[in-house]
């Protein structure tokens, strides 16, 4: 008897380990990538990306893809993980530097960044073309 009940006992605790349960909404928060700027894009010159991310549950890591006049090749620069001074992380001042490319030259970049729970959020693609001229600090609206 006492080996059936442990054979029960057992097979009630295995499933018990194997259901399938709702993962918490940390799992599932995003990171709020807002207030994306960039600097004058002239030739040559490099031009630093910098956003603000925030997410209740803390910010892992973040970085920036970029490509170069649509070449499919993907660069990527800027992979920083948080510093950990703060464990609840929930907002970040990120900033990143795409290397300077000649006058004309088409950069499409993404901003990535991931919670410490593992979920990934992408940011949507910001375009710009390096110009001759030395054009203004440039400021996206807010998504």
């Amino acid at each position: 008897m006492k080996k059936l009940i442990s054979i029960i006992f057992a097979a009630a605790s295995l499933a018990a380990c194997n259901d399938k349960t709702e993962l918490g909404p940390e799992h599932r928060a995003e990171v709020k990538i807002d207030k994306i700027a960039y600097s004058a894009p002239i030739p040559d010159t490099d031009v630093e990306v910098t956003c603000d991310l925030s997410c209740e549950y803390g910010i892992y890591s973040a970085w920036i893809d970029y490509q170069i006049d649509d070449d499919p090749e993907v660069q990527q620069t800027g992979a920083k993980l948080y510093d950990g001074s703060d464990k609840r992380n929930v907002t970040w001042h990120y900033s990143a530097t795409i290397p300077g490319q000649p006058a004309g030259t088409k950069i499409s970049f993404r901003i990535f960044s991931y919670t410490p729970y593992g979920k990934l959020t992408i940011g949507s693609i910001v375009v710009y073309t390096v110009s001759e001229t030395e054009p203004a600090e440039i400021s996206l609206p807010n998504k």
